[in-house]
C-alpha cells in the first residue's frame, strides 16, 4: 500500500495539539510556581502565628533556621523559625510516642525565655484527646514545666507533651545563649581620620519590620505607594571564610512598587564569628532606569577579632553619622549594574565589612535588572506561543473542513 502524507494529517495534527499545550502548561507552570509557593508559605506562617495569638498578632516567619545548635539525641525539636519582627522563635516538635502514637506540636517562645503559646498539630492518642488541646495552655508565660498540671489520666502523653515543650524551652535558650556571644564588646577605634566608633554597651541589631522599610524606600521614591516583595537572595561564603558553615555574608530582600515607581531592597551583612548575629542592615532604593537613588546604612556593628594581649574578642559599634559612613552612602547613589565598576568608597579599617554591603548592593540591581529581562523574553514568548496557537488552531479548522467536503 502506498503511503501517503494525508495518511498521517490526524497524528501531526494531534502532536502538533500535545506540544501547544505542554507549551502552555510550561508557561502556566512559570506563572505559578512562585504563587504556589507562597501561598505554602503563608499556610506555615498561619500555623506558627497560632502560638504568638494569631493572625491579629502581626507575627511573620520565614523559613526554618539553619546551623542550629545541637539539642541532643533525645530532644523532641524539629525545626525552629524565628520571628521577623523580634517577637521569639516558634519551635515545632515531634514526639514519636506518646501512649500510642505520635505527637505533634508548636511552642512559642518569646526573647524573654517564655512560653508565648502551645498548639497540638497532631494528636492520636485516645485518651485526652478532647482535652489535651485546652490543657497546654497552662504552659503560656511559665519558663519551667516542672508544676504545669495537664490530663488526668493521660500520664504518659501529658509526660511526653511536657518533656517537648522543655525541649523548645531548652532550645530557644541555647539559640539565645549562642547569638548573645556573637554580639561584640564596644571599643573605642578609630575609623579614618577624624572618624571615630561609639562608645557603648553592645547592641543587637534586629531586623528591620516590612513597614519600616517601605517607609525608608517611600522618603527615596518620590510618589511611592505599596510595594510587594520580589525575592529574598542571600550571598555565597567564601571556602573558610567563617566557622559557621551555614553563615552567608548577606541577605537581602527585592520590593516592588506596585504602580511601577521603582524597587525598594532591605540588606543585612552577618558576622563570621558568631551565630546569625546581624553585622549590619540598610535600605536602598532602585528607580526605574535600575540605578539606585538612595541608600540609608541604618546599623553597623563591626566584626570583632582578636585583640592580641587581652585574650578577650572585642569589635567596634559605628557612629553612622560619620564622614567615612556619610562618604560609603553617597558613592552608592547613581550606580547601576553597568557602572558598578566604579566601586564604593570603603570605609577604611572596614573594609571587609564594606565589601559584604557593596556586594549584596550589586546582588539586588543584578536581580532586577535580570528580571526586566525575563520579563520582556516572557512577553516575547507568550506572544509567540498566541500567534503559534492561532496558526494550529487554524490548520486544525481547515483539516476538518476539508474532511466535511469530502
Amino acid at each position: 500500500m502506498k503511503l501517503k502524507l494525508k495518511n498521517f494529517t490526524p497524528a501531526i495534527v494531534l502532536g502538533t495539539i500535545c506540544l501547544i499545550v505542554a507549551a502552555l502548561l510550561a508557561t502556566i507552570n512559570h506563572f505559578t510556581a512562585p504563587e504556589i509557593a507562597e501561598n505554602e508559605r503563608l499556610a506555615r506562617t498561619e500555623s506558627l502565628r497560632a502560638v504568638f495569638g494569631g493572625d491579629k498578632s502581626g507575627a511573620d516567619f520565614g523559613d526554618p533556621m539553619k546551623g542550629l545548635p545541637d539539642f541532643g539525641e533525645d530532644s523532641y525539636v524539629s525545626e525552629v523559625y524565628e520571628e521577623k519582627h523580634g517577637m521569639g522563635y516558634a519551635v515545632t516538635l515531634v514526639i514519636p510516642k506518646g501512649f500510642e502514637a505520635e505527637i505533634d506540636l508548636t511552642v512559642g517562645v518569646g526573647m524573654d525565655g517564655k512560653v508565648k503559646g502551645v498548639y497540638i498539630t497532631k494528636y492520636e492518642d485516645t485518651i485526652g484527646k478532647d482535652k489535651m488541646p485546652d490543657a497546654v495552655n497552662n504552659f503560656v508565660g511559665k519558663d519551667s514545666v516542672d508544676d504545669v498540671a495537664l490530663v488526668t489520666g493521660a500520664t504518659y502523653s501529658s509526660t511526653a507533651v511536657r518533656k517537648a515543650v522543655s525541649d523548645a524551652l531548652a532550645a530557644v535558650k541555647l539559640i539565645l545563649a549562642a547569638k548573645a556571644d556573637a554580639i561584640p564588646t564596644a571599643r573605642l577605634t578609630a575609623l579614618d581620620a577624624g572618624d571615630a566608633a561609639e562608645q557603648s554597651d553592645p547592641k543587637v541589631i534586629l531586623p528591620l519590620t516590612e513597614e519600616e522599610i517601605f517607609n525608608h524606600a517611600k522618603e527615596m521614591l518620590v510618589g511611592a505607594g505599596d510595594f510587594e516583595l520580589l525575592t529574598k537572595k542571600s550571598g555565597v561564603a567564601l571556602e573558610g571564610e567563617s566557622i559557621d558553615k551555614n553563615w552567608v555574608p548577606y541577605k537581602i530582600a527585592v520590593y516592588k512598587e506596585k504602580s511601577g515607581k521603582g524597587y525598594a531592597v532591605y540588606g543585612e551583612t552577618f558576622n563570621p564569628w558568631g551565630f546569625g548575629a546581624i553585622e549590619s542592615n540598610f535600605v536602598f532604593a532602585v528607580d526605574n532606569d535600575f540605578t539606585v537613588v538612595g541608600f540609608d546604612l541604618l546599623s553597623w556593628s563591626l566584626s570583632p577579632s582578636w585583640q592580641e594581649g587581652d585574650g578577650k574578642t572585642e569589635g567596634v559599634h559605628i557612629y553612622l553619622n560619620t564622614p567615612a559612613v556619610k562618604r560609603l552612602e553617597e558613592s552608592f547613589v547613581g550606580i547601576n549594574r553597568m557602572n558598578f565598576s566604579t566601586k564604593a568608597d570603603l570605609v577604611t579599617k572596614a573594609t571587609v565589612t564594606s565589601v559584604r554591603i557593596e556586594d549584596a548592593v550589586f546582588a539586588a540591581l543584578e536581580y532586577v535588572d535580570t528580571e526586566y529581562e525575563k520579563e520582556v523574553k516572557t512577553y516575547q514568548a507568550i506572544g509567540a506561543s498566541v500567534i503559534v496557537i492561532g496558526i494550529a488552531a487554524l490548520g486544525v479548522a481547515i483539516y476538518f473542513q476539508r474532511r466535511r467536503r469530502k
